[in-house]
Order: C-alpha cells, then sequence, then structure tokens
C-alpha cells in the first residue's frame, strides 16, 4: 500500500522509447535540391507571375472615369437659383 502512495497517479505502462534510428538526421532535413532544380523553380515561377499580371490587365479593360458628383453650386445654376 505504501508502495503504491508514493507512486501516486504515474501510469504503470512502459514509455515507447524511440531509438536514435528513428528520427531523421539534420544533415538529411538540411540538403538543398541541386540549383538547376532551384533556377527552373525561379522561371516557372515568374513566368507565372508575368501571365498573371498579363491577364489581369488583358482582362480589366479600359478605365472608365466616373464624372464627379455636382456641387451644390452646380445644382442651384441649373435650378436658376442664386
Amino acid at each position: 500500500m505504501a508502495e503504491w502512495l508514493r507512486s501516486g497517479l504515474q501510469s504503470r505502462v512502459h514509455r515507447f522509447d524511440s531509438g536514435p534510428g528513428l528520427h531523421r538526421h539534420l544533415d538529411d532535413m538540411t540538403e538543398r535540391p541541386p540549383d538547376s532544380v532551384i533556377r527552373r523553380y525561379r522561371r516557372v515561377l515568374l513566368l507565372v507571375v508575368i501571365a498573371v499580371v498579363v491577364a489581369l490587365a488583358w482582362f480589366s479593360g479600359p478605365v472608365e472615369k466616373t464624372p464627379p458628383a455636382p456641387t451644390r453650386e452646380d445644382i442651384r445654376s441649373q435650378r436658376g437659383l442664386p
């Protein structure tokens, strides 16, 4: 009984010990792809950005300016008021 009280509510199940072979080494995680792959990805990304900009410019069409709202003076002059 005393031994049970000393251990409290701790789990008596054996915990899984992950050995060093189960983790990736830091060197494996920091490997970079070859420069040719990086250059290809940059080129594709640049082409995608250019295509999006051109598509936005093409489909937006010309910008039409709306006339400014009439001022109080304009309304008074139209109605013939001083």
